[in-house]
């Protein structure tokens, strides 16, 4: 989830007694912590393959939460008036706990029990962009603002309408994969695997990635009524059509680590070669897609720049 989002939410969350028993200064631990998981998006200063490999990573683990939260906890502590130690720890854990919550519903993929494991998990079931969430914290600071009093009923609206949300992505992400393992079946189409997303932009629209062969298919529901697809065929990367010396770099292989379904574009333009390597995680039927690592060649095949867009 993006960092905007977690803000919003914590913000009316922040009612469901924090407020009311620290005032403004547990009201910003909760927020401070919703958002400091984050911090790791500076990874990307460093060069795309440091971003790849270690946005959402410590920060974002279970295991360095509660040290994490220490830390906040004790800089609070001594900097404010507000001198329930306590109360602020648990305050912050909260905060940070709930993020890591948050962002394992997405596709991003998140490293929850880092440094000991990089393995990456995902629920599939929020786009990492959700405008429906973002709308709903909006929208409750909104009521709050207008309705103070009412701050604990308000925020308790909104976290039922969060957990009514992912409930229907639930339903939308188990419904997408019967309807996807049936329409693979009538095409006698070989399943080696399969995962369900929501798509770009819209996230109530899901598609599915399925592996057959050395074949992707992506598929995208036709309508919201109609249980057929729209299928494009994507071909898995073929190693040798991509050069070498490019495997060596540092990036490349930290797409190819972070990548669950790696396809690769090239193409001539303005004297240059350019490589785009993208996840069909982040793809949709019509090709867009959210995100790319793209590498730039001249003429003599020498890498030029090497960037993620």
């Amino acid at each position: 989830m993006d960092t905007t989002t977690h803000a919003l939410l914590s913000v009316s969350f922040s009612r469901l007694g924090f407020f009311q028993r620290g005032g403004k200064i547990l009201m910003f631990t909760l927020i401070l912590s919703s958002c400091l998981p984050d911090i790791d998006l500076l990874f990307w200063l460093l060069g795309p393959d440091h971003f790849l490999r270690y946005h959402r990573w410590v920060t974002h683990s279970f295991i360095a939460a509660p040290f994490i939260s220490l830390f906040v906890s004790i800089v609070i502590y001594l900097l404010s008036k507000f001198k329930n130690f306590s109360m602020i720890y648990l305050t912050s854990l909260a905060g940070i706990i709930s993020h890591i919550c948050f962002d394992i519903l997405t596709s991003y993929g998140t490293q929850i029990f880092a440094p000991l494991s990089d393995k990456r998990y995902a629920l599939d079931l929020i786009f990492v962009f959700d405008p429906i969430l973002t709308a709903g914290g909006i929208a409750a600071i909104l009521l709050i603002r207008r309705f103070s009093r009412q701050g604990f009923l308000i925020a308790s609206g909104l976290l039922f309408y969060v957990i009514a949300y992912i409930s229907l992505c639930f339903f939308m992400h188990e419904s997408t994969i019967e309807m996807a393992r049936a329409e693979m079946q009538r095409r006698n189409v070989k399943v080696e695997d399969l995962s369900v997303f929501p798509s770009l932009f819209w996230p109530l629209k899901w598609k599915a990635v399925v592996r057959s062969g050395s074949s992707y298919y992506l598929m995208e529901p036709a309508s919201f009524t109609e249980r057929s697809f729209l299928i494009r065929k994507v071909p898995g990367i073929r190693m040798d059509s991509i050069p070498q010396d490019l495997m060596g770099y540092e990036e490349v292989k930290a797409f190819f680590e972070f990548a669950k379904y790696p396809a690769v574009h090239s193409f001539e333009k303005d004297n240059a070669r350019i490589i785009e390597f993208f996840d069909l995680r982040f793809s949709n039927y019509e090709g867009r897609n959210a995100l790319v690592l793209e590498v730039r060649l001249d003429t003599d095949g020498v890498v030029h720049s090497i960037r993620i867009r």
